[in-house]
């Protein structure tokens, strides 16, 4: 994409300008964002402000960075499977991933639509609540978002915890590869609030454990999208940009340049496709409606 200037601006870029915003530039993400870490831009590693050593995370990398180093006042993140979490927590600063379809995803390149989701960064909660309340909302574009509904998000910080009801998935602990000092902290963060004065409950999602076999589903479909659609939304009435589809068209003139990630990616896909067509991401979709009853 280097080079390529856009026809139109992403809703969210329109939204803060009417705010009375300034854009101060793109961060750099991980390519094709597909990345936890902070080493497959194309422009190289993008080094933790803290420790130039350790990573920023990702893919979202350079949005959380910038926020950390002071360089800007806010930044926008796009998360699938915490790609605005992950790299924020690694710089120590406050990543938002709203509900899916609060805010509008309209102008900016889709990874899977069921789970695309723009964001807030920034290194305070009242800040993240300010950019939150001007970015969220329905704009008439984007077939993400269903009955949407806004507060006013600052407002709501001096609202106080009490009356809130948060659950703790019990799923969400014990799974192979957990840090024991982040669950202690998670359930310390949890019993801080119930003496606030919210109402903490343990629940349970037995399904939460098979997640995983989620994820090649959902990732041969972002692949199909991006890579063989060249970013447009099949079957869907989002607002297109054609032009933008016929730049990511040209990755093909260029495949050895994609990272390890993608490569990847693309192998494991079409090894998908080949031997079992679409049936796991049929699965995957039914799934949905299982997990949201329980």
């Amino acid at each position: 994409l280097e080079g390529y200037v856009p026809p139109v601006d992403a809703t969210i870029v329109t939204r803060i300008l009417d705010a009375g915003g300034t854009i101060a530039g793109k961060a750099v993400c991980e390519s094709w964002c597909f990345s936890g870490g902070s080493h497959t831009s194309d422009t190289g590693p993008v080094r933790n402000p803290h420790d130039p050593t350790r990573s920023a995370g990702g893919s979202s990398s350079g949005s959380a960075a910038l926020v950390a180093a002071g360089e800007v006042d806010l930044s926008i993140g796009c998360d699938q499977g915490g790609s605005i979490r992950v790299p924020a927590s690694f710089c120590g600063v406050v990543g938002m991933k709203p509900t899916h379809g609060l805010v509008p995803y309209t102008g900016i390149l889709s990874l899977e639509p069921t789970i695309d989701h723009a964001g807030p960064i920034t290194r305070n909660v009242a800040d993240n609540a300010l950019l939150l309340g001007v970015i969220a909302g329905a704009d008439g574009l984007d077939s993400r978002q269903g009955g949407v509904r806004t507060d006013d998000y600052v407002a709501a910080l001096g609202r106080g915890a009490r009356g809130l009801r948060i659950g703790v998935l019990r799923e969400g602990f014990g799974q192979p590869g957990s840090e024991p000092d982040v669950e202690a902290s998670v359930h310390a963060a949890t019993e801080r609030l119930a003496r606030l004065g919210a109402k903490v409950e343990e629940v349970s999602l037995p399904l939460h454990r098979i997640a995983g076999a989620l994820v090649f589903p959902v990732q041969q479909s972002g692949a199909m999208m991006l890579f063989h659609a060249g970013g447009c939304s099949l079957g869907r009435d989002d607002l297109q940009v054609p032009s933008l589809v016929d730049r990511i068209h040209g990755w093909r003139q260029r495949p050895d340049s994609l990272p390890d990630t993608m490569k990847f990616l693309l192998l494991g896909t079409e090894l998908l496709r080949k031997r079992h067509g679409f049936r796991y991401f049929a699965k995957a979709v039914n799934s949905v409606r299982r997990v949201r009853a329980a």
